[in-house]
């Protein structure tokens, strides 16, 4: 299966959307179930564009978390 997306980022609620979605499957298993054509240019669903979505915050809290314990291991060497 290959996915293609513009990626969109929204500053205001920190997440990344992936617009303009392409998906192409190219299993044999799939041509099984959906035939050879519709699963070569099977359409995303319509929730794939809430599912394209990514939150950022998490990874931003992580970073910090991970900035702020690199500083204080830093320090703590800079005193001993």
């Amino acid at each position: 299966m290959h996915i293609w997306g513009k990626p969109v980022l929204d500053q205001a609620q920190q997440t990344v959307r992936l617009a303009n979605i392409e998906l192409a499957i190219e299993s044999e298993a799939a041509f099984g179930l959906l035939g050879r054509r519709r699963a070569r240019h099977a359409a995303p669903a319509k929730g794939a564009r809430r599912e394209a979505t990514i939150d950022l915050k998490p990874f931003a809290v992580n970073a910090q978390q991970k900035i702020a314990a690199a500083i204080a291991d830093f320090q703590k060497n800079e005193t001993a």
